[in-house]
């Protein structure tokens, strides 16, 4: 429902700082077929999964909401910055 796709995104917006109600409408987009997803992992812990196009784009898994690869290239802001070891900064600054 539009309702539930509304209050999915309100709760990305709220849990993810630097994401706008434009990048969620870019993950969402409004003219899209919605999907909705549940999984029991062989631990028996409960996974949903919500897609929209039938791409996967957001999971929740114990009240927590994360981003798939495919979210994250469409908006990176996820994600804004990430730790590394030491020398993999290193080797890549030594490659450019």
């Amino acid at each position: 429902k539009g309702s539930d796709v509304k209050k999915l995104k309100a709760r990305l917006v709220k849990q993810f700082k630097l994401l706008t109600e434009a990048d969620t409408t870019l993950i969402f987009p409004n003219k899209s077929s919605y999907n909705l997803l549940v999984i029991i992992t062989h631990a028996e812990q409960q996974v949903t999964v919500y897609g929209a196009d039938k791409r996967p784009m957001i999971f929740e898994f114990e009240e927590r909401l994360y981003p798939t690869v495919y979210a994250m290239w469409i908006t990176p802001k996820f994600i804004p910055h990430f730790c590394t070891h030491p020398n993999v900064s290193f080797q890549f600054n030594l490659m450019i």
